[in-house]
């Protein structure tokens, strides 16, 4: 077996195992702060990472300033908790957590992104659907079927290319069980929304962890784990002051649902790759 799969295989068996733990052992209340604020860490630490790159330029503060008048605005007015907004920001988060899985290497072999990813996007709407709006079961079966037809078409193309080998067989086990997860919950009525975002959340943060983790070397991995750290337990500290302070105060812009699924469709769109939406990769 190549073992550079292997090596890929453990990372997405240890990243799954460390995301399952805490959505298995603790209440949707304790999952929701717990990747508010390893969300909050991640988007910082993204930040950190674009100014080191050089990209944080005139034009990445344009779209950050544009995005945070839209958003904010649309976090402020729209009610706590509204499932519309939930629903939105998880399906942009989906296509967000899928496609930076070419680059981590869980889907890097495979081709036709856009395809793939609305194969997943539509399962992950039905079980939106279903736990979010109790919608019909007819009309998950047709969202299950739409990404059944996604999936089907991109078995052709590998079928007709030669292209299922060894290198990319773990790619599309990965693929073909984020359609099948989705449908599947949507018939446990024991599993929550808030449980399986955790799951994702903690998942794809988990995942760029590890990911630089083997990128860097030397001073650059030193570097990077400082970073890591710092940004972290800062996060954690000002979390810990909202919390002491009653959940009240100018934090809440930070630590408040609403305004954290603002914060993640922010840096979903800060993120975005041209290549991601393109029918070959």
């Amino acid at each position: 077996m190549n073992p550079a799969l292997l090596s890929s295989g453990v990372v997405l068996i240890l990243s799954a195992l460390f995301a399952l733990l805490p959505v298995v052992l603790l209440s949707d209340d304790w999952i929701l702060r717990l990747y508010i604020v390893f969300g909050q860490a991640h988007f910082l630490l993204a930040y950190l990472y674009t100014k080191k790159a050089g990209k944080f330029n005139r034009t990445y503060v344009a779209k950050f300033l544009f995005l945070l008048i839209v958003v904010g605005l649309t976090s402020f007015i729209i009610p706590r908790n509204d499932l519309y907004f939930i629903t939105i920001a998880g399906l942009i988060f989906v296509f967000h957590y899928i496609n930076d899985e070419f680059k981590l290497g869980a889907l890097g072999s495979l081709r036709n992104k856009l395809l793939l990813t609305t194969a997943v996007a539509l399962a992950f709407t039905s079980l939106f659907l279903v736990k979010m709006f109790s919608s019909s079961v007819g009309l998950v079966y047709v969202m299950g079927v739409g990404a059944l037809f996604f999936a089907a078409l991109f078995a052709r193309e590998m079928v007709v290319q030669k292209a299922i080998t060894r290198q990319n067989a773990a790619p599309l086990l990965f693929f073909l069980l984020n359609i099948a997860a989705p449908v599947y919950l949507v018939f446990n009525e024991n599993i929550s929304v808030i449980q399986v975002l955790g799951f994702i959340i903690l998942f794809h943060y988990i995942r760029w962890y590890i990911y630089y983790l083997q990128k860097f070397k030397g001073a650059e991995l030193a570097f990077y784990l400082r970073a890591v750290a710092l940004c972290n337990i800062f996060v954690l500290l000002v979390a810990l002051e909202y919390m002491f302070a009653g959940y009240s105060g100018l934090l809440y812009v930070f630590f408040d649902p609403n305004f954290f699924y603002g914060w993640t469709v922010i840096h979903v769109f800060l993120s975005v790759r041209r290549e991601d939406y393109t029918l070959t990769g």
